[in-house]
């Protein structure tokens, strides 16, 4: 979860207020490097916790793993949407309202910002349908469509043909997980460690576009990080990334809002003071550290406050609401 704030703060944000010159050029290349890596870590992990689910029985999951992802899905786009339109029209003059809100529309059948919800739905029922078909067949189909992603039409096509692979193995094999976590050392994460800076050079050299090009780098990257993660366990960071890892949907949900906003604060309202920071290079080198860590703070704050104040529906689907739409097809049925 740390990667993707990171990237979207390095991507959205720091290049635009950063310029040209080496520090900006190690963030922007330390960014890209993590890319192999992220999403599908975050696929990997998912898939590991629907393992059960999708044996289930569908009246056992289908508020959990149905019902409450349409429900964020559909809320979150909406709320993205309008806080987006708003921002862009108070930091753009002449901004087109109406065109964005028809493009804001569009994507509620095929997902842009909300992407990641919908892979996760469409990653379950995939999941649950092919747990019959021999496991070679279907990782193998999942790795050929993986392998193939970059030729897909952007933006979103090649991030949900890619992630497949990594929630099918988490959802099949968490045994095989578990043990790579369990030889976890300093060796063992130096070698996996220099293996996928190796295949992230090979990407480099050879083009994004090769066909296959990213599994090596996504494969040994997820190793690489599982170690690194079970290494971590043990020193005084590990409460905190815990919190973390307990946090991801809020994380992902709010991130973008707050880079968002900060660019509007940054770019508008106190631009010579911008300018004045990024002129030192200690603050431009540290800068993007310092925002990673306080847009999460700062969201760990708000999801905290929210489930204070009772607004636990910006981030589950109340129950009630569930039941009521059960009842009610139930009524139409009889």
């Amino acid at each position: 979860m740390i990667l993707v704030v990171f990237m979207h703060v390095d991507g959205r944000h720091y290049a635009h207020i950063a310029g040209d010159g080496a520090i900006a050029t190690f963030w922007d290349t330390a960014t890209s490097f993590a890319r192999p890596v992220r999403m599908p870590l975050f696929f990997l992990i998912s898939g590991l916790l629907a393992a059960d689910a999708i044996k289930k029985k569908w009246k056992d999951i289908l508020f959990n793993r149905v019902f409450s992802l349409l429900y964020i899905y559909i809320l979150w786009t909406v709320i993205l949407a309008a806080h987006s339109i708003f921002v862009r029209y108070l930091m753009y003059p002449g901004f087109d309202i109406w065109e964005s809100i028809i493009s804001s529309g569009m994507s509620l059948l095929w997902p842009h910002a909300m992407w990641f919800i919908y892979a996760l739905l469409l990653y379950f029922f995939v999941a649950r349908y092919l747990r019959s078909t021999p496991l070679f067949v279907s990782l193998t189909g999942a790795a050929v469509l993986s392998a193939a992603s970059e030729w897909l039409p952007e933006p979103t096509a090649p991030y949900l043909a890619r992630g497949l692979l990594y929630y099918l193995i988490g959802a099949y094999l968490p045994s095989m997980v578990g043990g790579v976590m369990k030889r976890a050392n300093l060796l063992n994460a130096v070698t996996f460690g220099l293996l996928f800076i190796s295949a992230c050079a090979l990407i480099y050299f050879v083009g994004k576009d090769f066909f296959g090009i990213w599994l090596p780098a996504g494969l040994i990257g997820i190793i690489f990080v599982l170690m690194c993660s079970k290494m971590l366990t043990t020193t005084r960071i590990s409460d905190a990334l815990q919190l973390i890892g307990r946090t991801t949907l809020p994380i992902f949900l709010l991130h973008t809002v707050i880079i968002l906003d900060l660019n509007y604060i940054m770019f508008v309202l106190a631009k010579d003071i911008t300018n004045n920071l990024m002129s030192s290079y200690l603050i431009k080198a540290i800068y993007p550290v310092i925002i990673n860590i306080l847009i999460i703070g700062v969201i760990l704050g708000v999801h905290r406050l929210a489930l204070g104040v009772g607004a636990q529906w910006l981030f589950k689907m109340p129950q009630g609401l569930f039941k009521s739409a059960v009842a009610s097809n139930k009524l139409k049925q009889a």
